[in-house]
């Protein structure tokens, strides 16, 4: 027989090792041509189709709502349409399917999936109930056997969870989760499963500091989640157990700080990760969160832009919630919340992994974070002639800023110039 082409299924993330097949074009028998879609897949991140590349006869070797292995082989595409035909099936030999093993409907054959074969040789079925398909799968056999009353073959049983069953199915729609649903709970569920985690929340008054934010930002206005995202990332630089994770009764510690933005913008929940957060200055945090949210919303990620985070930060600010307790990501000790601003101030929030680290712990990191942030809502009224202010985070110098302890130094940046830290910026080195 002449095979033209294998199509199997490919890599596309280090998360999966299979994908769902959503739907199927064609079936076995049918001429397709070159560059045709035949049948779209989902990851846990997106979907996407899947071309033949030659012109032939196709063999369907999978099913809609299938979950099929990377580098599993789902189509093969033939030269001529008598060359297909149907696989023996474990340790099933050909004689085992004397019963019509091709069933002819005209001009082609019917072709059965492995899945069919099975049934049909264990339930012993005639293959001539079904000369009228060109392919048949377990799902058009039960539902022929359902309308035929001669044979009496149960349907097949779902597996078994941990839930209590429907007692009456047709009051309900039931709808298969999404392959990136069911990553996010096998995700959540990694560090929940201890149930030894817990949770610290303190109030930032960002009176002014918007209005300070909003005269410097670009894009993102009203909002103190890049401020946020920068100083938290210095301080994670010193605050080590909440850039960790728990594994094997040890402590594995990140050597980098990569925050985790996790967002729903309509299309799934997805975390997206600034790379060395510590290393980039407010102005170009802000960038990194446009340009990734861009990258979402156009479905362009990649596996590097939605992997590796060693911190996760979650912002409902903007949605009125008045306080949030999210779940610890896989892979991470901790995960920050922002609500909504109540007052000129709003709660900032840490679920932590008790297996790593305690209450006391992180809560010295939010006072440290509270005493950072609010050090922004005076700069903003000083002169800009006569002001000194910190080439990472732009504060600028204040009597408050002093009488907080709040020190400027001068310093070589990274590009070799003179230049002003404040102290803040400093320790986080």
């Amino acid at each position: 027989m002449d095979v033209l082409e294998e199509i199997i299924v490919p890599f596309s993330s280090v998360n999966d090792n299979s994908v769902i097949v959503l739907s199927v074009k064609f079936s076995s028998g049918s001429y397709v041509n070159a560059g045709e879609i035949i049948a779209e897949l989902e990851t846990s991140k997106t979907t996407f189709t899947v071309e033949a590349n030659h012109a032939g006869f196709i063999e369907v070797l999978c099913e809609a709502e299938q979950e099929v292995k990377i580098n599993q082989c789902i189509f093969k595409i033939y030269s001529s349409a008598e060359s297909i035909h149907v696989k023996s099936v474990g340790n099933v030999v050909e004689d085992a399917l004397e019963d019509n093993p091709k069933v002819s409907n005209g001009n082609t054959f019917t072709v059965f999936s492995d899945k069919a074969e099975v049934y049909i040789i264990e339930k012993k079925i005639s293959k001539s109930l079904f000369t009228s398909f060109d392919y048949v799968n377990v799902s058009i056999i039960e539902e022929v056997l359902g309308i035929t009353q001669d044979i009496n073959v149960p349907k097949k049983t779902e597996p078994k969870t941990n839930s209590a069953p429907i007692s009456n199915q047709d009051d309900v729609v039931i709808e298969k989760l999404t392959k990136d649903k069911v990553l996010e709970i096998e995700y959540l569920s990694s560090v929940q499963q201890s149930n030894l985690t817990s949770n610290v929340t303190v109030d930032i008054d960002i009176d002014k500091t918007t209005a300070f934010l909003n005269e410097r930002l670009k894009v993102i206005k009203n909002s103190v989640l890049p401020l946020i995202i920068f100083e938290s990332s210095r301080l994670l630089k010193k605050h080590k157990l909440l850039n960790c994770y728990f594994e094997n009764n040890s402590i594995a510690y990140y050597n980098e700080v990569n925050i985790g933005l996790a967002v729903d913008m309509g299309k799934g929940l997805k975390v997206l990760k600034i790379k060395n957060a510590d290393e980039l200055q407010l102005l170009e945090i802000e960038e990194k969160i446009t340009e990734l949210s861009d990258r979402y919303l156009n479905d362009t990620l990649s596996v590097d832009d939605l992997t590796k985070s060693t911190f996760t930060i979650t912002d409902l600010s903007s949605f009125g919630v008045y306080d949030f307790y999210p779940l610890i990501n896989k892979g991470n000790s901790g995960i920050m919340s922002i609500s909504s601003t109540i007052n000129s101030s709003c709660k900032v929030s840490i679920t932590f992994d008790h297996r790593v680290t305690n209450g006391k712990y992180v809560s010295i990191f939010l006072m440290e974070l509270k005493d950072r942030i609010e050090s922004y809502k005076s700069a903003r009224n000083q002169p800009a002639k006569t002001a000194i202010h910190c080439y990472k985070c732009l504060r600028q110098n204040s009597a408050e800023s002093l009488s907080n302890s709040i020190h400027f130094l001068k310093v070589v940046d990274p590009y070799g110039n003179d230049n002003v830290l404040c102290s803040l910026c400093y320790e986080g080195f």
